[in-house]
């Protein structure tokens, strides 16, 4: 049943709320910034020497777009974790195992994303040779393995939306729709996993294609603040 809540309560539901607004434009500032839009990053088929052209003359938005990354990322665990207090502070039929669920699956998918990070600024690192020169086959290396975490961060962030949409659903103060929209964006992010089977082509990581599942689930976080806002006024 719905619990009354201090008002300290309500204002840190109000802050998760707001780092899920944030971080929408933190995780796609990269993209806000490049220059080569709608092909955003070299995909893993291309030649090494273009992965690192591409990071030489890329570097300041690469940076960027590393720590805007692991900033949005950061968020969507304090969001999370803003989310589920509300669910359980205000849902008329609990679902305590999917309300659980949310913020495990979170951290999983924020600490894959941030390995797959922190492989993609040691590419930049060695393809500057800053602090240690890389090979071209080394740097190409690198770039693939950072890839090849982004997939498989699509599939705990795929529970992980299921698992909102399941909790939300018992809470009046969420609409129907909200609630019910998580999981054709689960569908979404679990299906794109299986992008590391494409050589080439649009569902070759990292297309486009490949990053607007996540892009969903940070605009669904983002309506998701908005709603939490409202019915903490």
């Amino acid at each position: 049943m719905s619990q009354p809540r201090s008002k300290s309560q309500s204002g840190d539901i109000k802050y998760a709320a707001w780092a899920g607004i944030v971080q929408l434009p933190a995780g796609f500032i990269v993209l806000i910034i490049a220059g080569s839009f709608p092909h955003v990053f070299p995909v893993w088929d291309e030649p090494p020497s273009e992965i690192v052209s591409f990071m030489v003359n890329n570097a300041p938005r690469v940076v960027i777009g590393c720590f805007g990354n692991a900033l949005a990322f950061l968020l969507m665990i304090w969001f999370v974790v803003g989310l589920t207090e509300m669910i359980r502070s205000r849902t008329t039929s609990p679902r305590p195992v999917f309300t659980q669920l949310i913020t495990p699956c979170a951290v999983a998918t924020v600490s894959t994303f941030t390995a797959s990070t922190v492989l993609w600024l040691a590419t930049l690192l060695g393809a500057l040779g800053h602090p240690v020169a890389m090979s071209t086959s080394m740097v190409h290396y690198t770039f693939i393995t950072s890839i090849l975490f982004w997939p498989f961060a699509e599939l705990p962030a795929a529970l992980m939306m299921i698992a909102a949409g399941v909790a939300t659903l018992q809470v009046p103060d969420f609409p129907t729709w909200l609630a019910k929209s998580a999981f054709p964006v689960a569908a979404l992010n679990f299906a794109i996993s299986f992008a590391v089977i494409a050589k080439n082509g649009w569902l070759a990581p990292l297309n486009l294609t490949m990053i607007v599942p996540m892009g969903l689930i940070f605009g669904w976080m983002t309506a998701a603040g908005v709603v939490m806002l409202r019915a903490e006024r």
